[in-house]
């Protein structure tokens, strides 16, 4: 299944989303990563059950975190340097996300258009579908990447002993 990257602020007991990205729920045999900013703000790739674990795990502390769930085991990574790593991991989506918001801009533009000239819309609309499809197997390339080096990022904290049991 598809991980994705999705943006999130945690505020009290409820979830809430703040970006347009979009999540799947990964299979629960999957790793997790959640970084976890001071102001609540969140970026990750996993489960959306995790997210809410993490919540919960959390409840209201404002430290800046990586929650990980790797081998089924749940960690918690404070150490700054692995922090700095993991944003920096994270921020290789940045991009990706604004490219799908134009693209989305379009498509809801040509949807307004659709009335004026079937024909012609139609032949757009098929134009960016296929942009759409490639867009998404780089997404899908991006997030594979990403998790995979966080992956290594967080087992490198579980040996150092940097990471500990929530």
């Amino acid at each position: 299944m598809r991980n994705s990257v999705l943006t999130a602020t945690l505020a009290g007991a409820l979830l809430s989303v703040a970006s347009p990205a979009s999540a799947c729920d990964a299979d629960e045999s999957d790793a997790s990563f959640i970084l976890r900013e001071a102001d609540g703000s969140t970026k990750m790739i996993g489960s959306l059950s995790d997210l809410k674990a993490v919540q919960r795990a959390l409840q209201g502390d404002r430290k800046i975190v990586l929650w990980t769930r790797i081998d089924g085991d749940a960690y918690v990574i404070s150490d700054p340097t692995t922090l700095a790593r993991a944003r920096a991991i994270f921020e290789r989506d940045n991009g990706l996300d604004a490219r799908q918001e134009a693209l989305e801009r379009e498509m809801d533009a040509l949807h307004d258009r659709e009335q004026a000239d079937g024909d012609a819309i139609e032949r757009e609309e098929e134009a960016l579908d296929r942009r759409q499809e490639a867009l998404d197997d780089e997404q899908d390339r991006a997030s594979d990447a990403m998790s995979l080096d966080l992956e290594t990022l967080v087992r490198q904290a579980i040996q150092s002993g940097k990471a500990q049991r929530p």
